[in-house]
């Protein structure tokens, strides 16, 4: 499927419900291969669902020396990019803390609504 580019928008939606978001981004977010009930992968996207965040895409990747991780979140029209200059045995697990931390935030400040 070939894209036309409209800036953000064509890529991201701009924060319209799904059903409305440019067909690439549609075609984008559909599993291809599925693990398990709640993890699947879809171009090169892991494809999560569970009750905080609904449905969501991550990618995590590093080199020597640096990580990061990008979220797109629906449910609460968020996306999320963390990265670090550092690439240990505990540094994935130190993000993911961090972005725990993120997104229960979230989660409260959307319940308070």
């Amino acid at each position: 499927m070939q894209a036309r580019s409209h800036g953000t928008c064509a890529r991201y939606s701009c924060g319209h419900a799904p059903d409305r978001a440019h067909p690439a981004v549609v075609e984008s977010h559909q599993p291809l291969v599925r693990f398990q009930d709640d993890f699947s992968i879809g171009y090169f996207w892991n494809i999560g669902n569970n009750r905080q965040l609904g449905t969501h895409y991550v990618h995590h990747g590093g080199v020597p020396r640096a990580q990061s991780y990008a979220y797109v979140v629906p449910k609460y029209q968020l996306g999320v990019f963390i990265i670090t200059n550092q690439s240990g045995d505990a540094t994935a697990g130190a993000m993911e803390s961090a972005l725990a931390h993120i997104f229960d935030t979230v989660e409260a400040m959307e319940g308070a609504r």
